[in-house]
């Protein structure tokens, strides 16, 4: 009687790949920046004096330049791999930080040291690091990006605790840069650990990137489904954008503590990480537009929740911050796989670069846009309620994609 030996599972065989990927996602600038900016917004503002619509122009800087990063990335890693890519990313990811360190209290500067920051940390983009798991994940691609794409809820639970310590410990420059060292040296020891030039390293022989299809940028520009999922993630991040660094400052507005503020910020990461990891699995199961329709009825709830007259308690907060966490957490992940499954891996990076334009153009935009509707409005009502409208409208191009298609051997077969 002879006895089937078990093949490890493709989680199991490239582990090594999702935990450099997690890292330098979690390390990178989209979840250091995103989950911290508006922790620093208080110190950094009664310091220089500025406002906050003039602190949060820095942040639309950073990500409007995601306009031309976010292609550039696609292309270089398509070109040199994600090893150098990711590497150099993650060092100019500490350096800008640097930069925001010493500034002197030039506003000049502080739009320059983020626009250096959005150009040096580039690299370190999720660009990067899906554009790894895509080549080797195929059955359980959405649980490898929900995973790799947890980074980001980590960073957003493990960040917010740190900033709020070296800021009430350090002060807000030596919390800047002792941030920005961490994140990069974690994170460039396990991508030299275990990514070389052709893949991980002490892998197993027959560890191999899967075999590439798909369409080329040409072709997924000519087609109605890339301009529905762009719109969608304009869209989406025009609306939760500006949430995320906003959330501090809003929470004060309702009445809530700093340190509460900081443990409730905390939540979102953990809520986020959830949502990751949930949305990955169920999207290797379910059709991955009508999971994105579920998550964000979960933002819409949670944003709904904030509308409700101050003083707010820590159980409603704790209660909207999960509900939006877990929808945020899904964001990326949904966008990700979405792109993945629709125009296929061989230009994946490429195409996901352009999609990244109009989450860049959305999220710069937001950020900004909530600091001057604050400022003139007075309160964050009306662009809560701005915001629930949104999501509704993305939800729906985004159920508007159809089927997935199918792959090229499939069609022959």
């Amino acid at each position: 009687m002879s006895v089937r030996r078990n093949t490890p599972s493709e989680v199991g065989r490239y582990w090594r790949i999702l935990l450099t990927a997690m890292m330098g996602t979690g390390c990178g600038l989209l979840s250091i920046t995103f989950y911290t900016q508006g922790l620093f917004f208080q110190p950094v503002a009664a310091e220089f004096g500025w406002t906050r619509a003039e602190f949060f122009v820095s942040y639309m800087i950073l990500m409007l330049l995601g306009v031309v990063t976010g292609p550039l990335v696609g292309k270089l890693v398509a070109r040199f791999g994600v090893r150098r890519v990711g590497l150099f990313g993650l060092f100019g990811h500490f350096l800008g930080y640097l930069l925001l360190a010493v500034n002197p209290g030039s506003l000049v500067l502080w739009y320059l040291s983020h626009a250096a920051l959005s150009i040096l940390a580039a690299g370190s983009l999720p660009i990067t690091w899906t554009a790894l798991v895509s080549q080797y994940f195929r059955v359980r691609l959405g649980l490898a990006i929900g995973i790799t794409m947890s980074g980001t809820g980590v960073a957003a639970a493990l960040a917010p605790l740190y900033v709020r310590f070296g800021l009430d410990t350090f002060g807000w420059r030596w919390t800047y840069a002792s941030l920005g060292l961490m994140a990069w040296v974690l994170a460039t020891i396990v991508v030299l650990a275990f990514v070389r030039r052709s893949g991980p390293s002490q892998a197993p022989a027959r560890q191999e990137p899967e075999s590439q299809e798909g369409l080329s940028p040409r072709q997924a520009y000519r087609g109605y489904r890339f301009w529905f999922v762009s719109a969608a993630v304009f869209l989406i991040s025009l609306a939760v954008g500006g949430l995320v660094p906003n959330f501090a400052p809003l929470l004060a507005e309702k009445g809530m503590a700093a340190s509460d503020a900081g443990a409730i910020v905390s939540l979102l990461g953990a809520a986020i990480i959830a949502g990751r990891l949930s949305a990955g699995y169920f999207m290797d199961r379910i059709w991955a537009p009508l999971v994105s329709a579920i998550y964000f009825c979960g933002t819409v709830l949670g944003i709904a929740c904030l509308l409700l007259p101050a003083p707010l308690s820590v159980g409603t907060v704790g209660f909207a911050a999960v509900m939006a966490g877990l929808a945020l957490g899904a964001e990326l992940d949904i966008i990700a796989y979405i792109t993945r499954r629709y125009f296929g891996s061989r230009h994946y990076a490429e195409i996901f670069g352009g999609v990244y334009v109009f989450f860049a153009v959305g999220v710069g935009v937001a950020a900004s846009a909530w600091g001057f509707l604050v400022d003139w409005t007075g309160n964050y009502d009306p662009i809560l309620l701005a915001s629930i409208a949104l999501i509704v409208l993305a939800n729906v191009l985004i159920l508007l994609l159809g089927r997935y298609p199918q792959p090229e051997h499939a069609k022959t077969a």
